[in-house]
């Protein structure tokens, strides 16, 4: 197989899926903006920038939920129909390993982000303070059936088409090595989140989804690893949790024996992919490439 030669002109198409999400959420925003300014003048209301602005968070949620499912609707498309088989398989069967490599990858996560919160909470308390404001006027902190859906059902899967989706593939088709991909992507899934704190947490997320789709060779492994993050947040924003030195110290320990286990069932698909190669006739290995 002739080997792509890397081009700097595709690897710079390789960032537009992320420039038309952040675009797309940028007009949604807009629009939401505008709609409800039409509104309060059509009630007469007083009409300030801290007026609209209170006025606009309770339908922030469903700006985002309009958001998420044009692109995924956009990128769904564009991944269907462009570029088919040239990295993952959308379709292909997912082994109850893949799925609990997926869950305990999620698990894991979550669980660093919460120490690293913690920890960014005692040196730059004002940053996780900020954080935390911003997501309660964008509704994400309130659960309701329209914000639980845009975040655990429709985010997952229309991010994963956009960055381990689309961008993997344009990434590919520029001649890059997976790991300059890999890099790539997560640095613009990071930058898609539009905060500091997200984006920062959100690379680290990127660059383990990333690997999944590339090991698996399907997009239903970072998908359901997604999916899992998002419920695990979701469901522990119901719960309070003091942020105690011993109860940080328990979820890094928990982090790291679920780590232990995970390798252990990566390295069990290792060999047993091996075996089952070893036990191909040559013939048959030949007939398949």
């Amino acid at each position: 197989m002739k080997k792509k030669t890397w081009s700097f002109g595709r690897t710079l198409v390789t960032f537009t899926p992320a420039l038309i999400m952040i675009t797309l959420n940028i007009i949604v925003s807009v629009i939401l903006v505008f709609g409800c300014a039409i509104v309060m003048g059509m009630k007469g209301m007083p009409f300030t920038q801290e007026a609209l602005m209170e006025f606009v968070m309770p339908y922030a949620i469903y700006g985002t939920f309009v958001f998420q499912l044009i692109g995924l609707i956009i990128f769904g498309l564009w991944f269907k129909l462009w570029g088919r088989n040239k990295f993952v398989n959308p379709v292909k069967a997912v082994k109850p390993s893949a799925v609990l490599v997926a869950l305990l990858a999620a698990v894991i996560m979550e669980l660093l982000i919460s120490v690293g919160m913690a920890i960014v909470s005692v040196i730059a308390p004002e940053i996780i303070e900020n954080f935390n404001n911003m997501m309660e006027q964008a509704g994400v902190a309130e659960m309701t059936f329209v914000s639980f859906v845009a975040t655990v059902f429709l985010a997952p899967i229309g991010e994963e088409l956009v960055f381990r989706g689309v961008t993997v593939r344009l990434g590919k088709w520029a001649g890059l090595p997976f790991c300059a991909i890999n890099i790539i992507q997560a640095v613009l899934f990071g930058v898609f989140h539009l905060n500091l704190v997200q984006g920062v947490y959100a690379f680290f997320i990127g660059l383990v989804l990333g690997y999944l789709g590339h090991r698996y060779k399907t997009l239903w492994v970072p998908i359901l690893m997604h999916f899992f993050c998002n419920l695990y947040a979701t469901l522990m924003g119901m719960v309070e949790i003091s942020s105690t030195l011993g109860n940080n110290l328990i979820m890094a320990g928990i982090a790291l024996i679920l780590m232990g286990i995970m390798f252990v069932i990566m390295k069990g698909e290792k060999l047993q992919v091996a075996e089952t190669s070893e036990s191909v006739e040559p013939e048959k290995i030949a007939e398949s490439i």
